[in-house]
């Protein structure tokens, strides 16, 4: 007689998880023949004799030159069923969990804020924390024209008495370069709320609207805003959302390929304000989509998080990034001191 034994119990549950589909398929295999050695009698639980699966007296009949088959009686095959179909499902439920999220390793700036670059699957994030009461928006100047690229804001900014310690583009615009939706600057409402059906990012639903309120960040969607009362001293809208109470966003297709470079804001739980950027991705990778990049953040601890732009994307943060973009900028995003010198 032969005993069947199954392999000893994995370490972790991922690990469960994964070996899952391999133990099920352990009936399946071929060169073994037998019965039960007691037809009706039940099987084995985990932890009692040799291994932690089931075991089987085997009497073995079979030859190399002609395997039979390894069967079960029936009362054992609906045991061994019950059992695959739990750790199946199981398996499942691990495997499509997000991974937990992992706070950056931030690291301070003399300039201000902190910044930090961490890599999630193959595409590594650059992310920058700031003071909410130190961010403001700039599109135009007092006589009507545009800033247009960072380093003419830079500029602008220094010589009004700021230290300049970051600067991103902000938010999606129109042909017409404006602002495609609500845009704040200082209390006053320079381009209202968009509440239009259209093509295009800006109106993937739900899209949303970062503003700074009484020295706090907040991220919510258009339509919740509208609703709120709100009278922030700095808006941006933009879209679609990414996150939302720290979900994805539902209408991102998973495994769709749509690379492009990207930038966002998001807020974390705890009202951290982080302001993230796609630096670089692996060889034989790409840009990520958006279903990527808010996995990316939620990675990241971001609790609500915007969509900004993509492709033109880019960032001024003295010793790490420089001014030159290639393509004009709209909106931009600032963040600035007073001069101490």
């Amino acid at each position: 007689m032969k005993t069947a034994v199954l392999p000893p119990p994995p370490v972790g549950l991922e690990q469960l998880a994964r070996s899952a589909t391999s133990i099920c398929s352990r009936r399946e295999r071929k060169g073994w023949s037998g019965v039960c050695a007691k037809r009706n009698s039940p099987l084995p639980l985990w932890g009692r004799g040799q291994g932690w699966g089931l075991s089987a007296n085997l009497a073995v009949k079979s030859s190399a030159k002609h395997p039979i088959p390894f069967t079960y009686t029936s009362s054992a095959q609906a045991y061994v069923n019950k059992i695959c179909k739990t750790l199946l499902a199981f398996a499942a439920l691990l495997l499509a969990a997000p991974a937990s999220a992992v706070a950056p390793e931030f690291k301070p700036l003399a300039s201000s804020g902190s910044y930090a670059s961490t890599t999630y699957k193959n595409v590594r994030y650059g992310i920058y924390q700031a003071d909410p009461a130190q961010v403001s928006l700039h599109w135009k100047t007092a006589d009507g024209s545009a800033y247009a690229n960072l380093a003419t804001l830079k500029r602008r900014l220094e010589q009004n008495g700021a230290h300049v310690a970051f600067l991103m583009n902000a938010g999606i615009y129109s042909q017409d370069d404006t602002p495609a939706g609500l845009w704040i600057e200082r209390g006053q409402t320079l381009v209202p709320l968009n509440r239009k059906n259209g093509k295009g990012n800006f109106h993937i639903q739900p899209n949303g609207v970062f503003y700074i309120e009484r020295g706090k960040a907040r991220i919510q969607t258009s339509a919740a805003y509208h609703i709120g009362g709100h009278h922030p001293d700095w808006a941006v809208q933009s879209g679609p959302m990414l996150l939302l109470d720290g979900k994805i966003n539902p209408r991102f297709v998973k495994d769709l390929s749509s690379p492009h470079k990207r930038n966002a804001v998001c807020t974390t739980a705890d009202n951290r304000l982080y302001f993230i950027l796609t630096e670089d991705y692996d060889l034989g990778s790409e840009w990520p989509s958006f279903h990527r990049f808010a996995e990316a953040l939620q990675h990241l601890g971001c609790h609500d998080a915007l969509y900004l732009d993509g492709t033109l994307s880019g960032w001024y943060i003295p010793g790490i990034a420089g001014t030159f973009h290639w393509k004009h900028y709209v909106g931009i995003i600032a963040v600035t001191t007073p001069e101490t010198s």
